[in-house]
């Protein structure tokens, strides 16, 4: 699952995930190490990225390497550049990117996030570049 923030890729995780599918979110691996985590899960203090990012690379290498017997594995992450898509393409993945149009990304983001979110959004649109996916879906 890719996209901007904001364009509905846990909702979409969440309706099409089944009981025992392995989810791989970044915001939720930051709930899970802040010890008074703050608006839902979207708080992401500077001190625990490294230990947010350590957990998930080191979910992402067990799952690369094909050691589990999963039914399905969710990848939750934006990825605007299309040699992450690529690579995910190349080992097997499908590739759904998740869309908004960016006034209805950054009135979510004003609703519902942390006040950086509206430059996340901006940030991810000026690194995006169109690529592979096998399926888009436009939200809102």
């Amino acid at each position: 699952m890719c996209g901007p923030p904001c364009a509905g890729k846990n909702t979409y995780v969440t309706q099409h995930a089944r009981p025992g599918d392995l989810v791989v979110d970044l915001d939720a691996l930051y709930t899970a190490v802040n010890a008074h985590p703050t608006r839902a899960d979207h708080d992401q203090p500077p001190a625990l990225t490294p230990f947010a990012l350590d957990a998930r690379d080191a979910i992402l290498t067990r799952l690369l390497h094909g050691d589990h017997n999963l039914r399905a594995a969710w990848v939750i992450h934006s990825a605007p550049e299309p040699r992450t898509r690529a690579e995910w393409k190349q080992r097997g993945a499908t590739v759904v990117m998740v869309t908004a149009p960016h006034e209805v990304l950054t009135h979510r983001a004003r609703g519902q996030r942390p006040t950086p979110w509206v430059d996340h959004i901006t940030d991810w649109h000026r690194r995006y570049q169109p690529g592979h996916v096998d399926h888009t879906i436009t939200t809102g």
